[in-house]
């Protein structure tokens, strides 16, 4: 893969040409980085969702949608997300490569410059979002928060998460609560767009074929009458040690399956290296040569999965199984005692061998999808790094048995939650 160019556009905004000539779209994105905090969640999270409905320019959604009909059907998107203690706020435009038009019109500079036009130029109405577009928005974000709940497993997560995190940024949900959405107004709402686009750090990322020139002009073109002060990067969060007595929590829902959750501590965290940690989980339970699939699934039948994974930038360790009830107390003492064994080194060179292929595969699939690819930089641009993915599968192949007990040393359950079957609480 060719270099990454990084252009400014603004004080605290950052245009980055990712090159993937082999695909037939392009992608833009503008992503704000946010902190993430109880007071802000909601109405930060809603700002995505009212900007897709259109600018001064664009008036309504359906002159926004005949001008994505003219740019040859690009695909506008919105997310919203954490990374760590971080809140992301994404608006994305997919579009065709400029070589697949009949004349060459380099379409993505065309969505550059809409994107910057849904960002910055909203159909504000004496300086307040429009009072019906943000009560259809709030209704949708509101059954968004309280959807989790029929996804079990999901649900299951987020509270051990909320439980683990509660004095934490990362245990807020990156969407807020539904009586926070609830009470949004549209003035609200324009300040907060106001301090989103005054205030945050956005990293916009261009990936495809294409000229990095035009679509860099098209943004500073769109940026230079915006007056920007934006807040300090927030250093990197600090990993916690876990408590000396590990915490449980217990929740009731009307369930056939128990959900259980552990949550650990690593004291592994981004910008460190967390590339030993992340074979050291995969050799414990993030494949299927994992110790946790192998023996607490397969060799015990103790759960209907079971399964780890990492989140590097607080560095926390989950693990989720699917139990039935009576065996929840012998399901937590065998994956704990598979992972001191892999704190321990009490792994084969097989199973080694077998993790590095899993984590080697899935890093080589990263730059498969446009998408994926951009995911893959923003978190390495949040770690301070810039390793294509398939460097870091090359160098996850010199790691070793003791690189993986290193890392994995200081790993330490933290809270234990259950989501049992019965009366709902």
């Amino acid at each position: 893969m060719n270099k990454i160019r990084h252009i400014p556009i603004a004080d605290g905004v950052t245009l980055h040409a990712v090159p993937a000539p082999r695909f037939k779209n392009n992608r833009i994105s503008v992503n704000i980085l946010l902190p993430l905090s109880r007071e802000t969640a909601a109405e930060n999270a809603l700002l995505p969702f009212l900007l897709r409905r259109g600018s001064r320019q664009f008036s309504s959604m359906q002159k926004l949608q005949e001008m994505l009909c003219e740019l040859y059907g690009a695909r506008l998107g919105v997310n919203v997300a954490k990374r760590g203690d971080r809140q992301v706020l994404t608006l994305s435009l997919q579009c065709i490569a400029s070589r697949y038009t009949p004349d060459g019109e380099d379409v993505t500079a065309r969505c550059a410059a809409l994107l910057g036009d849904l960002l910055l130029s909203p159909a504000l109405q004496d300086g307040a979002f429009d009072a019906q577009a943000v009560e259809i928005e709030k209704n949708n974000l509101v059954d968004l928060i309280e959807s989790n709940i029929n996804d079990k497993r999901l649900y299951a997560m987020e509270r051990l998460v909320e439980e683990m995190c509660r004095d934490e940024a990362y245990g807020v949900c990156e969407y807020g609560t539904v009586e926070a959405a609830r009470a949004i107004t549209p003035q609200g709402a324009a300040q907060a767009w106001r301090r989103a686009v005054e205030t945050g750090r956005m990293e916009i990322f261009a990936t495809g074929s294409l000229d990095p020139a035009p679509v860099a002009a098209a943004l500073q073109a769109a940026f230079a009458p915006v007056r920007r002060a934006p807040d300090p990067v927030p250093a990197a969060a600090q990993p916690r040690p876990a408590p000396a007595q590990v915490r449980e929590v217990t929740d009731t829902l009307p369930v056939e399956q128990a959900k259980l959750v552990l949550g650990l501590r690593t004291q592994v965290a981004a910008p460190a290296d967390t590339l030993p940690l992340q074979l050291g989980n995969t050799i414990f339970g993030a494949s299927p040569h994992s110790k946790l699939f192998v023996n607490v699934r397969e060799r015990l039948h103790l759960c209907y999965y079971c399964s780890a994974s990492i989140e590097k930038y607080k560095g926390l360790m989950f693990i989720q199984c699917g139990v039935e009830e009576k065996n929840k107390d012998a399901a937590v003492q065998e994956i704990l005692s598979q992972l001191e064994r892999t704190k321990q080194g009490d792994f084969t060179d097989e199973e080694l061998r077998a993790a590095k292929l899993s984590l080697s595969n899935s890093y080589r699939t990263i730059d498969d999808a446009l998408v994926t690819l951009e995911s893959w930089y923003l978190g390495q641009l949040l770690c301070g790094t810039e390793e294509a993915p398939r460097e870091t599968a090359a160098r996850l192949e010199a790691l070793t048995r003791e690189d993986v007990v290193a890392a994995m040393a200081a790993v330490a359950p933290d809270t234990i939650y259950l989501l049992k079957g019965g009366d709902a609480k």
